[in-house]
């Protein structure tokens, strides 16, 4: 399958949802994104262990209530973006993974990233994570 965007050297890998790391990353994307309508969850993984997780919708958490303009407007998939600052790549859930990362001190050299609610990774994401 072509991917909107791969970098060179890098390779997106299809986790099954029972995979332990997917069902933490899953764990993220209830408790840690943002955005109800469109939730993405992201752990940091090395050597089998979770260093850190992150959401979308800028890691706000799912108690938040966000409407989405997009959603109002009846935007299709990948349009519509300016309409929503939500959704914006700083917002995104591996964006916000490397920001809490960074925070914590941890090195994201040689780590994974898995996510759940989403299927590939948007260039600005791809740049935060490597």
């Amino acid at each position: 399958m072509e991917l909107p965007y791969l970098p060179e050297g890098r390779e997106i890998k299809y986790v099954a949802l029972d995979n332990e790391l997917m069902a933490q990353a899953k764990i993220a994307r209830q408790e840690c994104s943002g955005d109800t309508l469109y939730p993405v969850g992201a752990v940091l993984v090395r050597g089998g262990e979770v260093l850190c997780r992150a959401g979308n919708g800028f890691n706000q958490g799912s108690d938040k209530l966000h409407i989405c303009p997009r959603v109002v407007e009846g935007c299709p998939s990948g349009t519509g973006y300016d309409l929503c600052g939500l959704h914006d790549a700083p917002g995104h859930a591996e964006n916000m993974l490397m920001q809490v990362a960074r925070g914590q001190g941890i090195d994201t050299n040689g780590a994974d990233v898995y996510l759940c609610g989403h299927w590939w990774c948007c260039e600005p994401c791809w740049q935060a994570m490597i």
